[in-house]
This record gives C-alpha cells, structure tokens and sequence, in this order.
C-alpha cells in the first residue's frame, strides 16, 4: 500500500466517522438550533474529507476537480442555509433549549415585521447588547412568556 492510499483510506474512515458524528448530533441533541449546527459544521467537513479520499484514491484530474468543486460548493451553500434554517426558526418561534447560555436577539426582534429593532436607526451593536443585557426578560424566548404570546409567530409549535 503506498502512502498515497494510506491517505487516502484514512481520509475516508474520519470522514466516515465525522459523518456517523453529524448524524448522531441531528437524532441526539436538543434544540433545531444545535442540531442545525452538527448538521452543517460536521457534514461539511465529513462530506470534505469523503472527497479528499475518493480525490486520492482515485487519482485523475476529472475526480479530482469534481472533489475540489464539491468541497467549494459545500463550503459556500452551509452556512447560508444553517443561517437560513436558524432564522426561520426563530422568527416562527422556536425556543432555545433551556441550557442555552444567551439570547442575542431577545428583546431586540421584532416578530411582527421581521427586523431588528433599532436596525433602521443604525444603533450598532453595542447598543443592542447594552438594551438587551443577556437572556433580556420580555424577549420572544424570555423564560417565563407564555407560547401563545403575541409576535410569538405562527402555527403550532414543535416540542
């Protein structure tokens, strides 16, 4: 076996393994949030890994630009659609799970026009931060607001 094929064959069982991890994550973690982040993190760098390999073991320049031009596509359409799939999330209401450290966008969103509040007036960041504090009591996720509150967003809600 050269080191080629070594590479390569390696390449393929982490990518394997990283892939099994992402899987995993999706069926075993507990918010759309994190799950969403296994799903597109992982994935990628397994599905990347996976092209490594078959670009090694494998080798000719048409496997070879396939595998560049998959790993490229894949590095540039996940994290648009993590942050697609999260912000669909959030603006329909889903809660974080209860573990979650902070809440940027509490107290900050608007659910019934779909911005930020303070957006148009170009506040920045750190005013945001400073009006929302961490976990803002009377946000979209604040602890202690009902399901059905108002600018909670639409249609039944998932556990």
């Amino acid at each position: 076996m050269s080191l080629r094929e070594a590479i390569a064959a390696a390449a393929l069982v982490l990518g394997s393994a990283v892939m099994l991890l992402a899987a995993l994550g999706v069926v075993r973690l507990p918010d759309v949030y994190t799950r969403m982040s296994a799903a597109s993190k992982a994935s990628t760098l397994g599905a990347a890994l996976l092209a490594l390999g078959a670009a090694l073991a494998f080798p000719s320049e048409p496997v070879a630009a396939q595998a560049v031009a998959l790993v490229a596509f894949l590095m540039l359409a996940a994290p648009v659609a993590s942050h697609l799939i999260g912000r669909a999330a959030y603006v329909s209401g889903t809660r974080p799970w209860q573990g979650t450290a902070r809440d940027d966008l509490a107290g900050r969103y608007d659910h019934d026009l779909g911005t930020l509040a303070g957006a148009a007036a170009g506040t920045g960041a750190a005013a945001g931060e400073a009006a929302a504090g961490e976990g803002a009591p009377g946000g979209p996720h604040a602890a202690g607001a009902p399901r059905d509150a108002p600018g909670r967003g639409r249609g039944p809600r998932v556990a």
